[in-house]
């Protein structure tokens, strides 16, 4: 038995089946990607948007101000930036430097990679945030 398939028809319909799966990969990442998820507290003051993750997009407070709703943001994005540091810190005590899990955490808990120049201010992403009105 060879160890290779020697039916070039067979082996062009596993390279057909294999493009088709890496496309519909591809389309589902980018559909997950755009998912946003929308709570309100029971009496509706409250609202918050996350990302397919989970991480806090965005929320409005009712009779609080969009600057107070932009302190909450700012203050989670840090908290969630120091878990991820010292996760990543543990990660890399135990397994290296080079741990390959590495990138994936930098993008779950948006910790920016240190060999990349910082994104300015005015380029970040826009959070949402509104003041809720009665």
């Amino acid at each position: 038995m060879p160890l290779f398939e020697d039916d070039p028809d067979l082996i062009r319909r596993q390279e057909r089946q294999v493009r088709e799966q890496a496309e519909r990969a591809r389309v589902m990442r980018q559909q997950i990607e755009a998912v946003q998820g929308v709570g309100n507290s029971p009496d509706s003051s409250v609202e918050v948007v996350v990302d397919s993750g989970g991480t806090l997009l965005g929320i409005g407070i009712e009779g609080v101000s969009n600057e107070v709703c932009e302190a909450i943001i700012a203050a989670y994005a840090a908290a969630r930036r120091d878990a991820g540091e010292q996760v990543i810190s543990a990660s890399q005590a135990a397994f290296g430097e080079n741990y390959a899990g590495i990138e994936r955490m930098r993008s779950l808990y948006g910790v920016p990679d240190p060999d990349e120049p910082e994104e300015p201010e005015d380029e970040a992403p826009h959070l949402w945030t509104h003041a809720r009105r009665p």
